[in-house]
Parts: C-alpha cells; structure tokens; sequence
C-alpha cells in the first residue's frame, strides 16, 4: 500500500495543476476517505519538497472538520493550521491590509527542517510568550528591534515569529526553544503577499543558549533551503481575496550586524558570505551606537562554497 501510495502521489506531483485530483477530506463515509488520510500522511513524513505547496493547493476540507487521530503528528499539525488559516483568510479577507490580521493569515506552513542538533519549526503561541520574555529579560530588546522599549507594541514584535518565512529553532533531543531564524523579502517593492525572491537575514538565540553553535547550524538549515527554493509561502493569487500556496526564488541573501558583534562576523565569515558595506552608526550595540557591517551571499556563490 505504501509503494503504490507514494507512486501515486509522486504522479501526481508532475501533473499540471488543472488536471490534478483533489485528497478530498469532506466526506468520511467515501470509501476512499481511510486512503486519502494514508496518503496525506504519506506525504508529509516522505519530506518531498512539493508536499506542502501540494497540499495546501489541493486538499478538500470542511471548516468543521475534526482531525482524526489516525494522523501522523505533522499531518494533523498541517491541517489544523490549513483550517485555521482558511478560516481566517475568509473572515477577515476584506480588511486584508489591516497589519495584524495579515499576519495572522499570512504565517509559516513549511513543516519542520531537521538538522544534527536543532529542528526549525512553525511558532506557537507559548513561543511567543517565551520570544518576548527573552527580548525583555535578556535585554536585548532595543539592540534586536532597534525600538525603545517604552514606545513599542510587544504584540507586534511578538508576531515576527509567525512570518512566513520565521522558524523557532528548537533543540531536537530536549525539545526546548532555543530562538528564531528568519529571512525577510530585501527588496522595498516586495512584501510578504509576493514569493520570496532576495531575502535579508536574522536571528535571535536567548541568551542562555549562545555560544553552542545552535544559531551557526540553524542558519545553515535555513539556507539550504532557501538556495535550494524549498521554502513555501502563501502569497496572493490575481485576485484580491484569495491565496495559494508558492515556492521561493532564490537570488540572495544579505546580513547586517554591529561591528562590535563579533559573533555574528564570524558566524556570517564561516558560512561564506562576503563584507560589502560598512554602515554608519545603525545599530545600538552595547548601550551605544555603533557602526554596522552589511555582508551578502549570491546563489551562485552559495553553491560553489
């Protein structure tokens, strides 16, 4: 059943879209529904890099849908989040420009990047608790918003962690958050409704977790998968109020940090990207102003590191 699953669906993967079937989940009296769960599940734990985009493009399911327990933990994580979005997308789809709302809709639906020492995975709700805790605690809010704390919206910080393309980096044998890693679009006429196309990076590990080369090995996985053009987002369809699911186009990434970071130079040297700019006087870094080193990777570089 496995084998002919996954043919099945592989087949389908290389069919045009306006002839592929839909995993219909509507009706859980079709004699094919028992099929359909074996096959999402199937699809999700095999990690093909079109799973995500295929599914979100081409699964039926009801708003009132329950998931079943007979799902593998990343199916059901999947649809919950493919119900939830959708929902929201509709409820709310025609004051889609207000901030908080589209980031809502708009959050991360690659399943987990799993490497020797970390997971990169989705945000939750208690991740973001946590996040912001860290940025207060650890002091490190200024330095890593670059907005005084008394003037700034914690909700709208907090929410960088659901953006398409942010990870909470987790440790993989204790389970437990470490930070975030994220990439942004870098060009000013490109916003998160678009396709990834040149990116800017960031990350935060707390402060109890540095210096263990957790952020060195998150930033890898997060690479590879954008050079690679793995990375799925939902982005806006021609018309106004609907969304499909889009791979990323890989041009570049780009890096800035203080020059007093030291840290983050060595790790932007050790990963290949190459000194650009300097940057006067834009990043706080140790109570003090100082001036930023802007580093830059191109995809044809990246592969023949």
């Amino acid at each position: 059943m496995e084998d002919k699953a996954l043919t099945y669906i592989r087949g389908l993967l290389n069919i045009k879209d306006d002839v592929i079937p839909k995993f219909d989940l509507s009706d859980m009296e079709s004699p094919n529904y028992k099929d359909t769960i074996e096959n999402i599940n199937l699809i999700l734990d095999e990690n093909d890099p079109n799973a995500v985009k295929y599914l979100w493009n081409h699964i039926i399911i009801p708003f009132d849908y329950k998931v079943d327990l007979d799902f593998t933990e990343d199916a059901k994580g999947f649809i919950e989040s493919y119900l939830y979005k959708r929902e929201e997308w509709l409820k709310n789809s025609s004051l889609y420009y207000h901030n908080d709302l589209s980031l809502n809709i708009l959050r991360n639906i690659n399943p987990p990047m799993e490497g020797e020492n970390v997971i990169l995975r989705v945000g939750t709700n208690l991740d973001e608790d946590l996040y912001y805790k860290h940025l207060i605690e650890d002091g490190d809010f200024l330095f890593y918003t670059m907005i005084p704390l008394e003037s700034s919206n914690p909700k709208n910080v907090a929410l960088n962690l659901y953006h398409p393309y942010s990870f909470i980096v987790e440790n993989k044998k204790t389970k437990e958050a470490l930070g975030l890693v994220a990439l942004r679009p870098l060009r000013k006429d490109q916003n998160f409704q678009s396709p990834l196309e040149a990116a800017a990076l960031s990350y935060y590990i707390y402060k109890e977790h540095r210096n263990k080369g957790y952020a060195k090995e998150a930033v890898a996985l997060l690479m590879d998968a954008y050079f690679n053009e793995r990375l799925v987002a939902l982005t806006t369809k021609d018309y106004k109020y609907e969304m499909e699911a889009n791979y990323n186009k890989a041009i570049s990434i780009s890096l800035d940090c203080s020059e007093k970071n030291y840290a983050s130079i060595a790790l932007a040297k050790s990963l290949g990207f190459k000194e650009e700019a300097i940057l006067h006087n834009t990043w706080y870094f140790g109570d003090e102003y100082s001036n930023g080193i802007f580093f830059f990777l191109d995809r044809d570089s990246y592969f023949k590191l």
